[in-house]
């Protein structure tokens, strides 16, 4: 199967500067989504924060969930379960 992690974002104003990698004024929660195939589309417990494209990462390893904000200079892990 294959998993995608989404991170949705409401960004105030223009986004092609974000979209071209400047930073946004002030750094904005997303919420994190997690597609998992045939299993549909939820939303996760945990936001991310970030002021510039780049600074949300996501590693999915043996059903575990690891996200990065570099904003935040923290990381959740999550545990995935089967739906």
């Amino acid at each position: 199967t294959r998993d995608t992690i989404l991170l949705a974002l409401d960004i105030p104003g223009p986004r092609g500067g974000f979209l071209r990698g400047e930073s946004l004024p002030a750094p904005v929660a997303g919420h994190v989504l997690h597609h998992a195939h045939g299993a549909g589309l939820r939303r996760l417990p945990v936001g991310l924060v970030v002021s510039r494209i780049g600074d949300a990462r996501a590693l999915l390893h043996d059903g575990m969930l690891y996200l990065w904000s570099r904003s935040e200079c923290r990381c959740h892990a999550l545990r995935l379960r089967a739906s």
